[in-house]
């Protein structure tokens, strides 16, 4: 699954985030370096509440950094778990 997701400025290229759920992640490839956010699905907490998806870390190479990639791995991941009917657990401090 990829997503295109607007960068930081109308200076920069369209960012194209990739899925990878056998993974537990989505990945940003940009000059050589990437982006990714990794996740889990875990049981929600209140029984029948249905699966949840936790962030524990959103890592961007810093050749990368400033143009915008955490941002759309962050956008990506919450767009997906709101599909998907998941509630978000941002561990991560980004």
């Amino acid at each position: 699954m990829a997503a295109r997701s607007d960068a930081a400025t109308s200076a920069e290229p369209l960012l194209t985030v990739m899925h990878q759920p056998e993974q537990g992640r989505f990945f940003v490839q940009l000059e050589g370096a990437e982006g990714v956010l990794r996740y889990t699905i875990e049981p929600a907490v209140i029984a029948g509440a249905g699966e949840r998806m936790v962030i524990p870390s959103v890592v961007v190479d810093p050749a990368i950094g400033g143009r915008g990639v955490a941002s759309a791995l962050t956008r990506a991941a919450v767009e997906w778990a709101q599909r998907t009917g998941r509630d978000v657990v941002p561990v991560c401090p980004y």
